[in-house]
């Protein structure tokens, strides 16, 4: 027996009653008929999990669907084609057949024994596995970047258990439902799932709130990084024993978050570094370059992670295409944003004044009692009252003293708060210039990318295929041209080189430029900050020579009154 649903494209269809997979919120179910839509699946939610968001997401999905690409009936990313609908309303939707096996299962030193032999090229022990893994990776951002040219969906869970890789190198990437929808730079529909172990470092403490926050496609930047390190490695790029204080961190989330990368500036931090890792020093250095900007260098800067495109361009599986150009951005010295250093206001020491010991004793001593008797005995009333009136002299004085010292404080505190005005004033400016300075560099890499396309299409074979050599689906990545069309494409080459060279041109101003005004920002501030410092110097200058004056007199008083008690006594 099977179930019939109702599709938003006013199709129905017939599905198994049988899931052929199982998660979280659905089930996955054969499509049995029409028979053209044995090639797609029906993914039903279970009770409670159909969700009035659920519906109105996945119907943007359908509406917005980025242009992919479709090779021999493959997709690479298996997208929402319809939703499905039931007598109790919306139940799920259709989407694209994935074959083959899980990514993760490749991801890791050995492959698992419970795969087919047809796999075994892709093994770490095989001399072509890196040439071969490489051409996963290509496909892999080739498809992310479809996806992030839109500028309207951030995957935000992508890890290697969401993609599914057949024999011959194609993926598919699955559960694209929890994506992170933006129009206008307003979330639509937030993602809410995020794997740990795929989290930057700088969204890490925030992950329980990714459904409540903007995600930016830097995060996806990130993910794709570590899934291409463990595709290529067979290891997470964030697993190792640290030393001490660190040895806590155990895992990778923890890791992750401190930032420490183990091929990275933090290495020296590593007590033990797996064996896995040294693959990484056979790689090409323009792909290590990126590893670096991706998961070392940028945990405050995100935005310079390469993009996927960026992953594309060094890691293109086609002869023809494999160009020794870099983009603009990567030509200009422009690195992380220096802000100025914070002043360090000084403090004035504690002040000692050294009180006569009577002054401290309580009103029924008999001591107080006895001067007292005796002053009174004696007749001795003027000198009473001088003691008396230095006596409260000096609580003034000590008064004073106190007073200045707190309002020296308190002068310290609006000097502090001036400076942080001031720097967060010249941070704001920087950000500002740094966020041109990007959007600028941007337009210009597109016309650089624009062109990277234009002359790869005009570019011929130097050297004859055969059609098995065009059908092949896996290619070596360092294949030189060679052959009769040479003249031709050096022809074509000289012509895009004087054109890359006028982008590497502006390149240059626009760097003189950002660092000519990042240099008057920064001279403005230290001008301002200057000026803080020697207020605080004056400050400090007046209120401990009015501290040091008052100490002085409470001094003499203290004397002057230890003399007149002892003037009397020896009476």
């Amino acid at each position: 027996m099977r179930k019939r649903y109702n599709l938003s494209n006013q199709t129905t269809i017939e599905v198994d009653l049988k899931p052929i997979a199982s998660g979280g919120e659905a089930d996955i179910y054969s499509i049995v008929s029409p028979v053209n839509y044995v090639n797609q699946v029906v993914k039903l939610y279970r009770k409670g999990k159909a969700t009035e968001e659920k519906e109105k997401k996945l119907a943007y999905m359908v509406q917005h669907r980025p242009h992919f690409s479709n090779y021999e009936g493959h997709h690479s990313v298996v997208w929402p084609s319809a939703l499905a609908y039931d007598s109790q309303g919306f139940a799920g939707y259709t989407m694209p057949r994935a074959t083959g096996i899980k990514l993760e299962l490749l991801c890791h030193p050995n492959l698992p024994k419970t795969i087919n032999k047809e796999w075994d090229k892709l093994s770490f022990q095989h001399p072509l596995s890196l040439d071969l893994r490489k051409k996963i990776c290509y496909n892999i951002a080739a498809a992310i970047a479809l996806i992030h040219e839109s500028e309207s969906y951030v995957l935000v869970d992508l890890k290697p258990d969401n993609m599914m890789i057949k024999p011959d190198g194609l993926i598919s990437i699955i559960d694209v439902d929890s994506t992170e929808i933006i129009d206008q730079n307003e979330v639509l529909f937030p993602a809410h799932v995020a794997t740990p172990e795929y989290t930057p470092p700088e969204f890490y403490t925030h992950i329980k709130e990714v459904s409540t926050q903007k995600i930016s496609e830097t995060w996806d930047r990130f993910s794709l990084a570590v899934l291409f390190y463990r595709v290529l490695f067979g290891i997470h790029p964030f697993t190792g024993t640290l030393n001490s204080p660190f040895e806590k961190h155990t895992n990778v989330s923890e890791i992750i978050e401190r930032g420490f990368f183990v091929q990275g500036v933090h290495a020296p931090k590593f007590k033990v570094i797996p064996p896995p890792h040294k693959r990484f020093s056979t790689m090409d250095s323009e792909i290590k370059k990126l590893f670096f900007l991706a998961l070392d260098s940028t945990k405050n800067r995100p935005e310079f992670r390469p993009k996927a495109s960026d992953w594309c361009h060094e890691l293109t599986p086609n002869p023809g295409m494999h160009l020794n150009r870099r983009l603009p951005s990567q030509t200009g010295s422009y690195g992380n944003p220096v802000y100025s250093d914070r002043l360090v206001f000084s403090t004035i020491s504690s002040i000692t004044l050294h009180k006569p010991g009577f002054l401290h004793e309580p009103v029924n001593t008999k001591f107080v009692s006895k001067l007292k008797s005796l002053l009174k005995t004696n007749d001795r009333v003027k000198l009473y009252d001088s003691i008396k009136s230095l006596q409260q002299e000096l609580e003034r004085i000590e008064f004073d003293i106190y007073q200045k010292r707190n309002g020296f404080k308190q002068e310290i505190l609006e000097l502090t708060k001036k400076q942080n005005t001031i720097l967060a004033s010249e941070k704001a400016l920087i950000d500002n210039l740094i966020q041109q300075f990007l959007v600028k560099m941007h337009a210009i890499d597109k016309i650089a990318k624009n062109l990277f396309v234009k002359e790869t299409g005009e570019l011929q074979p130097e050297s004859k295929e055969t059609q098995s050599d065009k059908m092949k689906p896996l290619f070596s990545l360092k294949e030189v041209l060679n052959g009769e069309n040479s003249k031709r494409n050096d022809k074509i080459r000289n012509e895009y080189d004087a054109l890359h060279a006028k982008l590497a041109k502006d390149v240059t101003v626009l760097d003189t430029f950002l660092t000519v005004q990042m240099g008057k920002i920064h001279e403005k501030t230290r001008q301002e900050l200057f000026n803080l410092f020697n207020k605080q110097k004056l400050v400090k200058g007046n209120s401990i020579e009015v501290i040091a004056k008052r100490k002085s007199e409470y001094d003499t008083a203290a004397k002057l009154l230890m003399e007149m008690i002892g003037n009397y006594l020896d009476e």
